[in-house]
């Protein structure tokens, strides 16, 4: 579809005369917003298991491996203690670990888990406590990250957020940015409202929520 350019750009721009069905803000953020994510998953791709650039001496590495054992070096707790440091139950058993975390991982991989991380004579519940936060973690994705990694993500954009002097509802800082009744407005507008009024689109060029594609029922396009 034939378009002009914005008025903001200089006329007689070799580019645009050229060529007036350059991909522009407004077409990427249409496209991006109707076209469908694929689904999230847990499985990992042979390419990141094995042909992840590395060193001259070592040039092909697992990106898996390497996240375990990264998680090893700065520290981090184990699956059950990361679990309960976010205020989540410990898993004491695999029937735990699929009724707590909704997970789409088989049964016989979770089984295969547990026979790796404990010893012969110890209990199904102490294998819990040698799993790395990684593995259990991952594990735990259904349609989304699990309850732990959900909860790790939510810490750390809190902590970001507030931290940030320049967030509209920050009000520690010596210069408060907002006032109460500005910080209410800012509140109430959506994506929608932002996108509709920083670029040429209108009301019915997106969907209400460009975060979900649009349908026939509420998020009407």
């Amino acid at each position: 579809m034939k378009h002009e350019p914005h008025e903001c750009l200089a006329k007689g721009h070799p580019t645009l005369e050229d060529n007036r069905d350059f991909a522009d803000i407004d077409r990427l953020l249409m496209g991006m917003a109707s076209q469908r994510a694929e689904r999230e998953d847990n499985m990992i791709v042979e390419d990141l298991r094995g042909r992840v650039f590395g060193p001259l001496e070592f040039s092909r590495r697992d990106l898996m491996a390497i996240n375990i054992q990264r998680g090893r070096d700065h520290g981090t707790p184990d699956y059950n203690t990361a679990r309960a440091a976010f205020g989540l139950e410990r898993i004491q058993s695999i029937e735990d670990y699929i009724r707590l975390t909704n997970t789409s991982t088989p049964k016989d991989i979770l089984e295969t888990m547990v026979e790796i991380h404990k010893d012969k004579e110890e209990p199904e519940d102490r294998a819990w406590s040698n799993i790395d936060v990684w593995t259990g973690g991952i594990l735990e994705t259904s349609d989304r990250p699990g309850p732990l990694f959900r909860a790790v993500i939510k810490d750390q954009f809190m902590r970001i957020r507030g931290a940030d002097r320049f967030w509209f509802e920050n009000t520690k800082w010596e210069q408060q940015r907002f006032n109460k009744d500005q910080i209410e407005r800012i509140k109430s507008l959506k994506v929608f409202d932002m996108v509709v009024s920083v670029t040429r689109m209108t009301q019915d060029d997106i969907q209400p929520n460009p975060f979900r594609v649009p349908d026939d029922r509420d998020n009407k396009l």
